[in-house]
């Protein structure tokens, strides 16, 4: 490794010496849960003026040390400090090793001027460890217990990387990176199938004992220098593991890492369909090696070929990228109390995540969890933060990375949808929190503060991404994820050690992209959203000037944190304020939708539009019957609409195609038309409706309030799933009839989405008490019966048999019948006819045809 011209912290200044490669050797015993064996660092000294050497180490039994093989004292203050003052001993190690004098003597500098390493060898032994290490222990009573538990035991790092000291001596810091021989000696458990183990790296041999045939060593190499953090290993009767190639090979191509999954006897019928979903929509065979097919060779060229302020000699031409391990392995084991732990080409699932043909929910929850494990390979583990407060960073850009994929099997919709959910959760959570980049945050971090900067963190990536193509980037996120993995590449290729992810050199290379006198647009966006803590609310109300013909908005802001802004906590918690540029869209009576850009620079301000519709025709009328335009997204349906759309002829289209579903019967499903309502009726706005942000682009909450036949109207006419959701949400909080028809329409019309017609069937569930004649109950129960049941002779509705060929109408069937189950009378009571409609859904359950279950 060249560390010549290297840039080194102030703790490796500090301390003297830099790592460059760690041997492991350890040996695993099931009889009393323990580790035993040695490690061996190799270490540059940066002065000549070495005293101590400090080491990383928890939990373990230290047996003896040696420094270039002199025996070398040590001792571990830990144990002797109060408990306040442990935080600060562990941040710079545990393990304290004299120099011994012998060393001193005789260093001596090479060709270079470095002076010449020394090895540190540390022999030790971990017995019943409490963290770090999991140890699944076989039961010896297994017959008489019928326990199916397999002997196991592998690392833990989850949720973040810090645990490696409690397992191993190290230099447990992101900064410390180094190469890696791992060295496992393993012997089998009476009773059970053979052990294996796989860990961080290439498997490079396994070697038989000559005196013991039930006794292996495997041996691992790590030539990419990775933290200590991201070293582990999974130990367990891997007796089925498998290759994973690539689509169309036989063997993995050179430039794509070798893809191994690693299971026991007993789990491996979940073995093919959980890694080989050959029925999932749009995803070729092998979804593992596809997912980094397209991170390697698909992202690259997805990234626009084009830039409006640097030229193209100065900007690297777009080429394929790179998987930074030789190796990926996927281990799956028992006994877990996380679903996933990711280190260095290794990635180690709990056993839930598996599944077979029948499961229909747990393969996309698999999915995702494996596509942001190796997203992390690039993001986290060969590029690793640069300091704790850089995770925000790691975070970002992975999540990022992997919901571009995402929208590739998901669609867009459902990426948009769930992002949006994801913001108002956060808006939530963001009270009495810290900025994303802070060093406040206790370190490593809880998996609440984890889960919150990792969600905050991927949406304030989204923003940047939005913000960086107005300021003229045309490559926008994508174009930067491709800059920082081209420079790693090339500088893996030069032998020099890969670099950090720093947020300040990150917002350096944002500026880098865009105009100069832009670069302050970068600084306000750091400032609020990154170094800043808070989401804003913009509490927003309109009204019309019929002198002028303006719309006039009065804009309130303010911070989720501000009610902890006063002068105690606005240091630590550094509220912000927000600005930026906020679009507005009027739909007025011409038909017309106007949208319009508004500066928010203030914490109150009142900004005016114009209005366009001529004063005489300005008034909106309510529509007799408000229903979806049969052409509004006939030709935009998402990926699993055309297979469901082309098995229809055009004339063969039921005559009501996204109306009411018994447009002649109206009495039975209680239809209820917005012209009958009586606010409605006498409501004279000058707009049809209007959308803040309409270009969703904010991580924000809007307190805006329109008249609900409104929104009823946005639900009708927008193509947008983000408006859907909106109008959804305001309509499930107006107790009308008409809105309850509303929504009773968009479950039943096929042309929205999915999970918009599953939320629709959530808000109709608001809608069963007597103030409303409990319509909600009336027109759930009929669309149930409409969508999955059969009229018998004697004029009874019959489920029809299950068949869940389709799993979006299986969600939606799902979502149905649990909003069902929540439909309440005015005494907070299940009304009668719910309970016999469950009870005859029960009775009268059919799955002899459906696949899933045979």
């Amino acid at each position: 490794m060249n560390f010549v011209n290297r840039h080194f912290d102030a703790i490796q200044k500090e301390r003297g010496y830099i790592i460059s490669h760690q041997i492991v050797d350890l040996t695993i015993n099931f009889s009393d849960e323990s580790l035993e064996g040695f490690t061996e660092l190799l270490l540059y000294p940066l002065t000549e003026d070495i005293c101590i050497i400090k080491l990383h180490c928890r939990q373990c039994a230290i047996k003896r040390i040696t420094v270039n093989d002199f025996d070398a004292p040590f001792d571990i203050p830990f144990i002797h400090y109060e408990t306040e003052k442990k935080s600060n001993i562990g941040h710079e190690g545990e393990l304290m090793i004299p120099v011994p004098k012998e060393i001193v003597e005789i260093m001596q500098t090479d060709e270079q001027g470095l002076i010449k390493p020394f090895k540190v060898r540390v022999e030790y032994k971990l017995k019943q460890p409490q963290s770090g290490v999991h140890f699944v222990h076989p039961d010896p009573n297994r017959e008489v217990n019928k326990s199916i538990l397999d002997p196991y035991v592998f690392t833990v790092n989850h949720p973040v990387g810090g645990v490696t000291r409690y397992w191993l001596p190290c230099l447990n810091r992101f900064n410390d990176k180094c190469t890696w021989e791992l060295i496992f000696t393993i012997k089998d458990v009476e009773g059970y199938d053979e052990l294996s183990v796989v860990a961080s790296g290439k498997l490079v041999k396994v070697d038989r004992s000559l005196d013991n045939p039930y006794q292996r060593t495997f041996y691992y190499e790590q030539d990419v220098a990775v933290p200590a953090q991201f070293i582990g290993f999974a130990c367990g009767p891997f007796t089925k593991s498998r290759n994973l190639l690539y689509q169309g090979d036989v063997i993995s191509p050179q430039d794509r890492p070798e893809i191994k999954v690693f299971i026991t006897e007993r789990l491996s019928e979940y073995l093919e369909p959980t890694m080989l979903p050959s029925e999932s929509p749009n995803m070729s065979k092998y979804w593992v090696s596809d997912i980094i097919n397209w991170f390697i060779e698909k992202f690259p060229f997805s990234v626009p070929n084009n830039n409006s302020h640097h030229s193209s000699s100065s900007y690297p031409a777009i080429k394929d990228l790179y998987f930074p391990f030789k190796a990926l392995n996927i281990a799956f084991v028992e006994g877990s109390y996380h679903d996933i732990s990711v280190t260095a080409g290794l990635i180690i699932c709990k056993s839930k995540l598996l599944h077979n043909y029948r499961i229909i929910e747990q393969r996309f929850e698999t999915m995702q969890f494996i596509a942001h494990a190796i997203a992390q390979q690039w993001f986290g583990i060969f590029l690793s933060p640069h300091k704790w407060c850089d995770l925000w960073l790691v975070f970002g850009l992975s999540y990022y990375w992997v919901e571009m994929y995402c929208e590739t099997i998901f669609s867009e919709d459902k990426i948009r949808l769930d992002r949006k959910k994801r913001i108002e959760s956060v808006v939530q959570r963001d009270v009495n929190q810290y900025a994303i980049c802070s060093d406040k945050w206790n370190f490593p971090l809880t998996v609440g503060n984890f889960d919150f900067i990792r969600s905050k963190a991927s949406l304030v990536i989204w923003m940047l991404d939005k913000r960086l193509l107005l300021l003229g980037y045309s490559r926008k996120m994508a174009g930067l994820i491709y800059l920082i993995l081209s420079d790693a590449k090339s500088s893996l290729e030069k032998n020099k050690l890969q670099g950090f992810l720093n947020t300040r050199d990150f917002l350096l290379l944002c500026k880098f992209v865009i105009r100069q006198e832009l670069h302050n647009e970068i600084n306000s966006f750091s400032r609020q959203w990154i170094y800043g803590s808070g989401c804003p609310i913009f509490k927003i109300a309109c009204k019309f000037s019929r002198k002028n013909l303006l719309v006039e908005f009065d804009i309130e802001q303010r911070n989720t944190n501000s009610v902890l802004s006063n002068n105690s906590t606005k240091f630590i918690l550094n509220p912000a304020y927000f600005t930026g540029k906020l679009e507005v869209s009027v739909k007025e009576p011409d038909g017309y939708e106007y949208i319009n850009t508004l500066d928010i620079h203030k914490a109150q301000q009142i900004e005016t539009i114009n209005y366009h519709t001529k004063y005489k025709r300005s008034k909106v009328i309510i529509k007799p019957r408000m229903v979806r335009k049969e052409g509004i997204n006939d030709n935009e349906e998402v990926a699993y609409m055309r297979d469901i759309i082309a098995e229809y002829m055009e004339e063969d289209l039921p005559e009501f195609f996204g109306l009411d579903p018994e447009n002649n019967v109206e009495n039975e499903w209680m239809i209820y038309e917005w012209a009958d309502d009586p606010a409605a009726r006498n409501a004279s706005e000058q707009w049809e409706y209007i959308r803040i942000d309409p270009e969703f682009s904010w991580l924000a909450k809007f307190e805006f309030s329109l008249a609900p036949y409104m929104w009823a109207n946005l639900l009708e006419e927008s193509i947008d799933v983000i408006d859907h959701y909106k109008a959804i949400q305001a309509l499930s909080k107006y107790n009308s009839k008409a809105a309850s028809t509303t929504l009773m329409r968009t479950v039943n019309d096929f042309r929205y989405f999915y999970d918009i017609r599953i939320e629709a069937s959530k808000a109709l569930s608001n809608f069963g008490l007597d103030d409303v004649e409990g319509i909600g109950t009336r027109q759930l129960l009929k669309l149930y019966e409409s969508i999955y049941c059969e009229k018998n002779d004697d004029g009874e509705y019959i489920p029809l048999p299950n068949n869940f060929d389709s799993w979006e109408k299986y969600y939606l069937q799902k979502a149905m019948i649990v909003s069902i189950s929540r439909l309440r009378d005015s005494n907070n009571l299940a009304p009668l006819e719910v309970k016999k409609f469950l009870y005859k859904r029960l009775k009268w359950n059919d799955n002899s045809k459906n696949y899933m279950t045979i």
